[in-house]
């Protein structure tokens, strides 16, 4: 049964202007920083170049992106009495596993190709192509930012498992506003709640001194020296505690029927 829900989500989902939407997401925000950028502006490396790329309006609102991914979806169901009708064909711990599931997935996969996508570019691209010529010849040395530690693995490596990293804070931030728009009533606060926590205890951090725990830099650590790479775990623990125990009150809390 969770199995046919699963498809019936994917099902529904993959419609094209929910696929031109996670176009824009994954390209948007980097073409953006990229038209910023290419011009004017003097790279150390490769990846210099890279960090700079996601280092832009996209990282500020990294939340607000994986939202469009698909747990904006919850808001229509709710509005449209979707959920009114489904409640009585499907249990309501197939019908929420199937959507954190479905969701976790896309989330990551989005996540995922916005941050790898401008690695390849580049990392292997550009230096084909010179779209951007400024950029030094420093061989990629780590010890500028955080992950850069994972440059001693060579830089496809390092591209790669800080892709799945970004990809992993995605289904994070994208799974908890999905989970209290079926706890909160006002589906407003319960979408705002992850962005305004990113924006707010990065803000925090900066005013105590203690940046390196902010999730923004914990996520896209391109505007704070490099730290020990034990640090991003500290926020990220932190929200994921909050996404298992909302995700375990709404499975009690709906546990013989639908409350909403």
């Amino acid at each position: 049964m969770l199995k046919q829900q699963i498809g019936v989500e994917f099902k529904q989902i993959l419609t094209f202007n929910r696929v031109l939407t996670w176009f824009l997401i994954i390209i948007l925000p980097v073409w953006i920083q990229y038209l910023i950028i290419h011009e004017g502006y003097y790279f150390t490396d490769n990846i210099d170049l890279y960090g700079r790329l996601l280092n832009g309006i996209g990282a500020m609102i990294f939340p607000i992106l994986v939202l469009f991914v698909f747990a904006d979806t919850i808001i229509h169901e709710r509005n449209n009495n979707y959920l009114t009708y489904t409640k009585i064909r499907i249990d309501f711990n197939i019908y929420l596993n199937a959507k954190i599931i479905v969701n976790a997935l896309l989330s990551f996969g989005v996540s995922f190709l916005y941050a790898f996508l401008p690695f390849l570019f580049a990392q292997y691209i550009n230096p084909q192509f010179a779209f951007i010529t400024n950029i030094g010849d420093s061989g990629n040395m780590p010890g500028t930012v955080t992950f850069d530690q994972l440059l001693v693995y060579g830089p496809f490596m390092y591209g790669f498992i800080y892709s799945l990293w970004v990809g992993i804070n995605g289904v994070l931030y994208a799974t908890l506003p999905l989970i209290l728009c079926l706890i909160l009533d006002n589906s407003f606060v319960a979408l705002s709640i992850p962005f305004v926590w990113y924006q707010a205890m990065s803000f925090v951090s900066a005013v105590l001194g203690i940046s390196k725990f902010a999730p923004l830099y914990t996520v896209f650590p391109y505007s704070i020296m490099q730290q020990d790479l034990w640090t991003v775990f500290v926020p990220f623990m932190f929200l994921l505690i909050i996404v298992i125990v909302s995700y375990v009150y709404l499975k009690r809390r709906n546990s013989t029927e639908w409350l909403f």
